[in-house]
């Protein structure tokens, strides 16, 4: 059996690479299987688009995206695969080259790269999403192409955003994203020696542990690059963020779990245990996350 992994970061194109790869083997009636984190079923990728537009906290987030990791486990072993690591990145935030952005009335006819659920997320906003390849996208805003990008503070770096742009908006609420994961042939996996299959778990549980706090630190870390560099960073007020959620989210809990449980009938269950716990732990300031914007 042959593993192909498509990695980048996001909005880099692998789902368009992905469904041509599709296409090519079913055209040539070659045998596959498919899938993403987090996403990959039609129950995952309800918690998938949870993850990339709610407005829950990033705690929260990062539990629905454990939830699809529990689930993705559980195929991957009737397809013969483990789960080794996988890699993430902090919320998304929006960076603009003109003006300051505040207000939702302030998105209206605004022009981001801006994909995905989060460019659904934009256009109903009010925004102009448009849809540039990850390549494309330091000369689309460099030229003004476009007026700014949703991305995670890493990626507004890794594309040097904070050379052209006025402020970064944060606090929104958009989402978060895992990249990539690493898989292995269960065949493979079980031939290891137990001493070695111990020292991957533990690599991968310390990994999962530190995932909130790695991404906090390398968020402040790009923050403070930003601000030094003379960009206004900006957080999204309660008020705003609540209207956000009004015009995005209008019973839309209540929407998934009731479509959920039409498949199973433990989803809704489910997801109330989590919404329960992590405001005990939010209670209990368990949060490892810090949102540099919160400064």
């Amino acid at each position: 059996m042959k593993i192909i992994s498509f990695e980048g970061f996001e909005y880099s194109g692998k789902s368009t690479q992905i469904k041509l790869l599709q296409n090519y083997f079913k055209k040539n009636k070659i045998k596959s299987s498919f899938t993403r984190e987090p996403g990959g079923n039609k129950q995952l990728e309800k918690i998938r688009k949870i993850i990339l537009q709610s407005d829950f906290d990033n705690l929260s987030l990062i539990l629905f995206f454990f939830a699809s990791r529990f689930s993705l486990l559980s195929s991957m072993k009737k397809n013969n695969l483990v789960l080794l690591t996988s890699y993430g990145v902090g919320p998304v935030q929006v960076a603009g080259s003109s003006g300051v952005i505040q207000t939702l009335e302030d998105i209206a006819g605004k022009k981001y790269r801006a994909t995905g659920f989060v460019g659904e997320a934009w256009a109903g906003l009010g925004g102009v999403p448009v849809n540039v390849a990850g390549s494309e996208i330091y000369t689309a805003f460099s030229q003004k192409t476009v007026e700014g990008v949703i991305l995670a503070l890493q990626h507004l770096d890794l594309f040097k955003i904070h050379e052209g742009a006025t402020f970064v908006l944060g606090g929104t609420g958009f989402g978060i994203y895992s990249n990539s994961c690493s898989v292995m042939n269960l065949d493979t996996w079980n031939s290891l020696e137990p001493g070695v299959q111990k020292i991957i778990i533990e690599a991968r549980e310390a990994s999962i542990a530190n995932f909130s706090e790695n991404a906090s630190a390398k968020d402040k870390m790009f923050y403070d690059k930003f601000k030094k560099a003379g960009v206004k960073m900006i957080k999204m007020s309660k008020k705003e963020k609540q209207k956000l959620k009004d015009r995005l989210l209008p019973d839309y809990w209540q929407e998934i779990k009731a479509k959920q449980n039409k498949y199973n009938p433990s989803f809704g269950k489910l997801m109330d245990i989590y919404a329960k716990k992590v405001e005990e732990w939010d209670r209990a300031g368990r949060s490892q996350y810090k949102d540099p914007f919160d400064n």
